[in-house]
């Protein structure tokens, strides 16, 4: 990996590959289009995640889902409010969509990934379509706990970035005996947390 690599971001990542720097970049297939300029169409292919081998010693692929979603103001005034949801109806209508899937966008529903000729479409929408069938992706982003995740992260993240804490190690099995406990006590996975996480602190 170049120089840096350690704090790349997405741009960065898109830079590198566009300019002929890296061989391969793990990116958001979100930003395939930006990975595949003109110059390099035909030559570029996207692949799904490598397999992981589990405590259980099974192996699968296994990805997070990305996505972001529609925040409106719920203190809108009636005009404004009006063309949000005014808009949300055209953006969702299947013309629309298929108009943005047509020039590089990724498809919000199911029906958008299996229409006729999807896989087809870029370089990256073959992988997209398979790294969505069951079992090969994981929407935490939408789970009612992500709320409560996302803060223990913060947390965590916070007293490393001011100094309070300086073991980065220390830091990540905080946010992850935490976060597991959540996630058990809500009963989405039968793994319960170690102890030795929870007694973590961060001090």
């Amino acid at each position: 990996m170049p120089p840096g690599a350690p704090d790349f971001t997405i741009g960065s990542m898109i830079d590198l590959f566009t300019q002929g720097k890296v061989f391969s970049a793990f990116n958001w297939l979100a930003v395939g289009l930006f990975m595949i300029p003109p110059e390099l169409e035909g030559k570029v292919m996207a692949v799904p995640h490598p397999k992981f081998v589990f405590p259980d010693g099974e192996k699968k692929v296994i990805g997070a889902m990305g996505g972001q979603p529609w925040v409106i103001n719920a203190f809108n005034d009636d005009d404004h409010m009006r063309a949000c949801i005014d808009f949300l109806k055209w953006w969702y209508q299947d013309d629309t969509q298929a108009e943005f899937v047509s020039k590089g966008g990724l498809p919000w529903s199911k029906k958008g990934v299996e229409a006729e000729g999807f896989e087809d479409l870029k370089p990256y929408t073959r992988a997209f379509k398979y790294m969505l069938e069951e079992g090969r992706s994981r929407d935490f982003w939408h789970l009612p706990e992500y709320a409560e995740l996302l803060a223990i992260q913060q947390e965590a993240y916070s007293a490393y970035a001011s100094g309070q804490v300086n073991d980065p190690k220390l830091v990540l099995d905080y946010i992850a005996g935490r976060q597991q406990k959540i996630l058990f006590d809500k009963g989405r996975t039968q793994t319960a947390p170690p102890q030795e996480l929870l007694n973590l602190t961060l001090s």
